[in-house]
């Protein structure tokens, strides 16, 4: 009979400090960048090699520091700083309540340049507890906003009680007055909070001791506010996106020219050719810029559908007054994920130039190679005389060169875009930091990535023999420490790392590591030894995965039905028996390691056996002491009643045994665990409880 038992994960982190007195000090692994091939890492900033450090939401140059001083916020590791351009990072906030930072912002009344403002909030792209929920990414708390008069040296928490539960998409810090505007952009959808609190612009004239919602009778409508930017010429004037989901013809820009005080219709419908329509949600994306000059991108929202299209750039030169829309704006959200990844910016000496960037070229590899699904960016600039517009490219995709040695391109799925003191474009990413020097003409992409620890891991593993880590993490593929101890890694495979997992047991002094990406893609095996170097041959020198593994003759994902986040589980007493999740079903296997698909194989032929239905596995524990083939899987309940997660069991991992435990009443499990010593005990995690039996 399942019980909650929060106690256990008390006793858990109990133990986790019991042995820090003991003397075990824990040391850090990173894990920091990685570095590899191009079609490896997706980026091309050190041709014809790449780096990423993980999603990095918000970028902050702050010159009054020094010119090669940045802020930059991750979606949830924390607020960083570097003094020398990227070489080294300093983390500033690992122990706030919240890591999920959304927006960065200086005051510019403060010539000292360390007032600084963060906006907490939800924008990653990875997707926790996705079959519980509609997808909203993942993150933690949104506490509201994060303040620091010092450079980041200490920090205050501000607006907590009111704009708790919402994520400040973007704010704004003038002396006193503080702005907060809240949007879910991972739930466009949503207007209230589950206590009520509505999405808006809030404003605070105390310096935060105190918020207030901006009220439809400032001239501001009701609606989550997706975009605030301030005039960089007059630090009273401020522009703000509302976007409506019961009246989506009401969407529109807004400026105010009193910090927020009262506001007036800058950019409506009217002015949209059409691109703002009575019954589909559009989201805007702003950018301000020198001379009066404020670029609109448009966003058409399908919410039924979870996806997205580009609808438009405009631009205008007289704050509002007037507008031009640049048809020369290529779709730079092809992947369907705007508006989380699309962005722009004016050039801070040309008002004509309009940077954008989006989230993923579609097409991957090829013969030759025309992208390894790296960064849309493309410079759009604005012809006064004919009111026309140009578009050009801002990274070369390698298509005159089958191995992408010339090609220069940085990671996908664009955060933030800012500039340098010296006129260089800076823009984030889910794979870190880059910057391009000479923006307005010829120039290279340069990783700012140092010593970032912004991975996001979905799995990790311990290899005994090499001391080395394994780790799959959102948008960041499957990476193996380089060095035992330090944060370097390399690459093992490819897109949102899913799955990597050891046996370090099997063969005497090597180990076998597994990886994969979504749905099972990339699946495969990588012999290494105690030095970490890889033994097993490879079909394909650019593929640094190992060789490929297939199920019953057939692509793993496909025979599976797989779902985005299918696990893979060694069994606990013999590692060389796997477990596999499916879309519905869950399968077992073995990889003997001997014979044909030994250590030498060029590929690994498994043969799966189909244990039973457990709706979409989510998690599975395979094997104990009394009894080997003991499995344990978590998934959606299927049933047509009853609590949306299921627990499943079988005692002899054979065709069709497994049997589902009615008495669970939990979510979907997020992780299952037996005691490795009975069949009897185990345990189950889902999204709020820790259930036990």
């Amino acid at each position: 009979m399942f019980g909650t038992a929060k106690h256990v994960l008390a006793g858990a982190i109990l133990a986790l400090w019991s042995g820090a007195a003991l003397g075990q000090n824990f040391l850090s692994q990173g894990p920091g960048p990685r570095f590899g091939p191009i079609n490896a890492e997706q980026s091309g900033d050190a041709t014809p090699n790449g780096s990423e450090a993980g999603a990095i939401q918000a970028v902050l140059p702050d010159p009054a520091l020094g010119p090669n001083t940045i802020f930059a916020g991750s979606t949830n590791g924390g607020i960083w700083v570097t003094n020398n351009g990227g070489a080294k990072w300093t983390p500033l906030t690992d122990h706030q309540a919240s890591l999920s930072i959304a927006n960065l912002t200086l005051d510019p009344t403060d010539t000292t340049g360390k007032t600084v403002l963060a906006g907490i909030g939800i924008t990653d792209n990875g997707d926790y507890d996705q079959f519980n929920t509609p997808f909203q990414g993942r993150g933690g708390r949104r506490t509201g906003l994060l303040y620091t008069t010092d450079g980041g040296a200490s920090w205050r928490a501000l607006g907590g009680a009111t704009l708790a539960n919402q994520s400040v998409i973007d704010a704004a810090v003038r002396g006193d007055t503080i702005l907060a505007a809240t949007f879910e952009e991972q739930a466009t959808a949503t207007i209230k909070t589950a206590g009520g609190a509505p999405y808006g612009l809030y404003r605070s004239v105390n310096r935060g001791a105190s918020f207030s919602l901006v009220s439809a009778g400032s001239g501001l409508p009701a609606g989550p506010v997706t975009s605030l930017v301030g005039d960089p010429a007059d630090p009273s004037r401020f522009y703000a996106a509302v976007t409506s989901t019961t009246n989506p013809h009401r969407t529109g820009v807004y400026i105010s020219n009193n910090a927020g005080a009262t506001w007036a219709p800058a950019f409506t419908a009217q002015n949209s050719h059409g691109a703002i329509g009575p019954t589909t949600q559009t989201v805007t994306t702003l950018a301000s810029g020198p001379n009066g000059s404020i670029a609109v991108a448009l966003t058409s929202i399908f919410p039924a559908f979870q996806f997205s299209v580009f609808a438009g750039l405009f631009l205008s030169q007289d704050r509002g007054a007037t507008w031009h829309r640049l048809n020369a704006a290529p779709d730079v959200v092809p992947g369907g994920q705007a508006p989380v990844n699309l962005h722009i910016a004016i050039d801070p000496t040309n008002p004509n130039i309009v940077y954008m960037t989006g989230d993923a070229y579609q097409t991957c590899g090829g013969s030759p190679p025309t992208s390894a699904c790296t960064v849309p960016a493309f410079r759009v600039v604005f012809n006064p005389s004919n009111n026309g517009s140009s578009a050009a490219s801002l990274t070369v995709e390698g298509t005159a060169a089958r191995n992408f040695n010339n090609a220069n391109t940085a990671h996908a799925d664009s955060r933030a875009l800012a500039f340098t003191p010296a006129g260089g474009l800076i823009m984030t990413g889910d794979g870190g930091i880059y910057l391009r020097n000479n923006p307005k003409g010829n120039g290279a992409w340069r990783g700012l990535n140092g010593n970032l620890a912004a991975f996001e891991p979905y799995a990790v593993a311990y290899d005994a023999n090499s001391k080395r880590i394994a780790l799959a993490a959102q948008d960041d593929g499957v990476s193996l420490q380089a060095v035992a101890g330090a944060p370097l890694f390399k690459p093992i495979n490819f897109g949102d790392g899913a799955n990597a997992t050891i046996d370090d047991r099997t063969l005497k002094g090597f180990s076998a590591v597994y990886s994969s990406s979504q749905s099972l893609g990339g699946l495969s095996r990588m012999i290494i030894n105690s030095q970490g170097q890889a033994v097993s041959p490879f079909p394909d020198p650019t593929n640094p995965g190992g060789v490929p593994i297939t199920c019953n003759g057939k692509d793993c994902g496909t025979v599976t039905n797989a779902n985005f986040s299918s696990p893979i589980v060694l069994n606990r007493i013999d590692p060389s028996r796997i477990a596999i999740g499916g879309g519905f079903h869950v399968f077992v296997t073995q990889d003997p390691l001997t014979g044909a698909d030994g250590v030498n194989a060029r590929s690994v032929k498994l043969s799966l056996v189909n244990v039973g239905m457990a709706g979409g596995p989510s998690a599975i524990a395979y094997g104990t002491r009394d009894n080997t083939n003991a499995l344990l899987v978590g998934g959606i309940n299927t049933a047509a009643s009853g609590p949306i997660g299921g627990v499943w069991r079988s005692s002899t991992a054979t065709r069709d045994s497994l049997a589902q435990l009615t008495s669970y009443a939990g979510l979907t499990p997020t992780g299952v665990l037996y005691d490795p010593r009975t069949q009897a005990r185990f345990f189950v995690a889902d999204s709020r409880n820790l259930w036990g039996v």
